[in-house]
This record gives structure tokens, C-alpha cells and sequence, in this order.
């Protein structure tokens, strides 16, 4: 895999948290395929134990017997797309998007410490070029859950999902820009 200009991305499920610090962004892996299964989960490649006919999470136990570290660790460069360009196989790549910023109403909010927000907080972007928008989803376990959204325009690096219900697409990023 190269590390700028993705072409593909497969998931693999873990049930550890927090994943980034033993394994950081950018960092080599190798993965023991051994004891894994491969499938699709809408539309998305998944690797994990198998489980019935379902691709289940690796153990926090276990993460370590499949997923090893390298000693080397890669600066990763965001694919650049635009909303127009969203489409299933770009789903699961780092990608970046210019020209963006959060719905005016937004403003004052957190990224996902809201009273209102479960699980994720999702908050509105969009393209000050096309006015397309996409939305930005955060974990309220994240550690930069109750920083304020940004007010003006920029550049944000994420991966591209889709929701739970798998209704629409989302970008998740790891922590915000400064």
C-alpha cells in the first residue's frame, strides 16, 4: 500500500479502545491472516473473527496475536475528492476535503459534547465552493469531544463511511486541525 492516493481499504474489527496508542496513525502493520475471516458488511470489506456467518471483532486479548507492529511509521497523505466524488469506492479511504467549513448554525457548539449528542456528535460541513455538505461525525468518547467547532474555512482529513444505518455518507477524523 502506498502511503498518499489510496485505492482501496479494508476494515479490520478490533474490540480495543483506544486503538491509538499502541497503534498509531501512519503506523506499519502486518496481519496474521491465520484464524481471521473476510467479508463484506454493506458493501465494505471487513477482516475479524468469524462468527456464524457474521465477521465479528477481534478480542482486546487477541489484537496483538494478529495485528503486529512495524518499526516504521508514515507520514499519510489524504487522498483530495470533492463531495461530488463520494461514491462506495472511495468508502473506508483517508481523504481530504478543501474549502469546508460548519453550518453557520453551529457555531458555539462542540464537536460531540452536546446534551444531545449519543455516541457520535454530528455536526454539518460544507463546501464553500458547490454548498454540497456531508456530515462530520466524532465520537463523544473522543478526547477533543468538547473543543469548540471551528468558525472559519479549511481543509479537514478524514475517513469516509457511511452511517449506522448506512444511509448516507460520513467523515470521522482522528483529532481536529490546529
Amino acid at each position: 500500500m502506498s502511503r498518499e492516493n489510496p485505492t482501496a481499504a479494508i476494515v479490520i474489527q478490533v474490540d480495543q479502545n483506544p486503538m491509538f496508542t499502541q497503534y498509531e496513525f501512519g503506523r506499519k502493520v502486518f496481519v496474521k491472516l491465520n484464524g481471521l475471516s473476510v467479508g463484506p458488511d454493506n458493501g465494505v470489506i471487513q477482516l475479524g473473527r468469524l462468527d456464524g456467518n457474521q465477521i465479528s471483532r477481534i478480542p482486546a486479548t487477541r489484537v496483538s496475536e494478529f495485528i503486529i507492529r512495524a518499526a516504521d511509521v508514515e507520514t499519510i497523505i489524504a487522498k483530495e475528492v470533492s463531495i461530488s466524488d463520494f461514491s462506495d469506492d472511495l468508502e473506508s479511504q483517508y481523504i481530504r476535503l478543501t474549502d469546508m467549513q460548519f453550518n453557520r448554525n453551529l457555531m458555539g457548539l462542540s464537536f460531540a459534547s452536546e446534551t444531545d449528542d449519543s455516541f457520535d456528535g454530528e455536526r454539518l460541513l460544507e463546501s464553500c465552493e458547490t454548498g454540497a455538505s456531508v456530515i462530520l461525525s466524532t465520537s463523544t468518547f473522543s478526547d477533543f469531544k468538547g473543543l469548540q467547532l471551528p468558525a472559519n474555512r479549511g481543509t479537514i482529513d478524514g475517513i469516509l463511511t457511511r452511517d449506522f444505518f448506512d444511509e448516507f455518507y460520513t467523515i470521522y477524523i482522528n483529532t481536529p486541525k490546529q
